[in-house]
């Protein structure tokens, strides 16, 4: 069964968790959040709602990764290692293992910082300083003797990109035309294969992390924030969830710039509707939040969180090609700006992020 916005009410409606009369009173109402996965918001004016999930690609690798995301969530609520991580996830109401759906509370009115940031048009220095806390108190909720009990149940495994100059078209998993562009810019510098090995050789596996941190998945609820989508979740380096932050910021700004190809960078860059002059007090901050809550090396943990945004501008652009019939122009700043950064981690970390 494929979930669509049309059976959506009639499944939840089987399960005891919507009722005909929020139908006839209009208080039934679905949002299309698909991006990767199937994935619909559910609201009631009366009560808080859902988000509700189904793996949008059966590939065996894709259905493991949903399975290890609903096994978190159990393992979350149920084992008491894992307890002190409950308070940075969402309840889970339901998972149906045959058709691989996961149901997840959504408390009432609120918002992930994706779609706040779009809708007030800034990046507010003070949810950043949230944002960062929130992460850092994450990173550090496990006790030590924890995270050796647990972490023998997981992979471990340091993130794909990272190998990517080693990687052949050959062995990517129905690449588009427009990835085998970008990994044909990657393998044709040597200079990104010298710096992703660097990266790799600086990973380190210290404790729980998202894995896939992203502002859509870091959910505003009043004056707190907690983190959904856990697919990716696994003992790694902590940077490398803070460095998806900063990725996320640079995005932000790459965004804002003109689509056209053949204009020049510097004209491009002039012409951004959200100048990076804008944005890095709240990049200062949210680094500056973090560092402060979780503590360690903080030249160290900068220098590794700034060489992995270049990392994850390289993988973000891979996975805005998937369907792509050539490479964008977009993905191409965001290749240029990695290598920029992998260049002088550095320099970026002053002149690029503000840190």
């Amino acid at each position: 069964m494929v979930l669509t916005a049309g059976s959506l009410f009639h499944y939840l409606r089987e399960r005891g968790l919507a009722s005909a009369e929020t139908v006839v009173d209009g208080d039934f109402r679905v949002a299309d959040l698909s991006r990767r996965n199937q994935a619909f918001r559910v609201s009631f004016r009366t009560r808080p709602g859902y988000v509700v999930k189904q793996v949008g690609d059966w590939r065996q690798s894709n259905v493991r990764t949903f399975e290890a995301e609903a096994h978190w969530y159990w393992l979350a609520r149920n084992h008491p290692g894992f307890a002190p991580l409950a308070r940075f996830l969402s309840t889970c109401s339901g998972y149906d293992a045959e058709n691989q759906i996961l149901i997840l509370d959504v408390p009432d009115k609120c918002e992930d910082l994706d779609r706040y940031h779009r809708r007030i048009g800034g990046f507010p220095v003070e949810t950043a300083q949230l944002l960062g806390e929130t992460l850092g108190r994450f990173h550090t909720a496990l006790p030590e003797s924890a995270r050796e009990e647990l972490r023998r149940d997981y992979r471990e495994a340091t993130p794909w990109v990272l190998a990517w100059h080693e990687t052949s078209a050959e062995t990517l998993d129905d690449p588009s035309k427009g990835a085998i562009e970008l990994l044909e810019i990657v393998k044709g510098d040597p200079g990104f294969g010298q710096s992703l090995e660097e990266l790799r050789g600086l990973w380190r596996r210290e404790t729980f992390i998202n894995g896939d941190m992203k502002l859509a998945h870091s959910i505003l609820n009043g004056a707190t924030l907690y983190f959904i989508d856990w697919e990716m979740a696994d003992f790694g380096d902590p940077c490398w969830d803070a460095g998806a932050i900063f990725q996320e910021y640079l995005n932000g700004w790459l965004r804002s710039m003109p689509a056209a190809p053949g204009l020049p960078l510097a004209e491009v860059v002039r012409q951004a509707r959200r100048p990076l002059e804008q944005i890095q007090p709240a990049i200062r901050a949210f680094w500056q939040s973090y560092v402060a809550q979780a503590g360690g090396d903080g030249p160290g943990m900068l220098d590794r969180a700034v060489g992995y945004a270049a990392a994850w501008l390289i993988q973000s652009a891979y996975q805005s090609l998937q369907d792509a019939e050539r490479i964008s122009a977009r993905a191409v700043r965001m290749a240029q700006l990695s290598r920029n950064i992998l260049a002088d981690r550095g320099a970026a970390a002053r002149g690029l992020l503000g840190c």
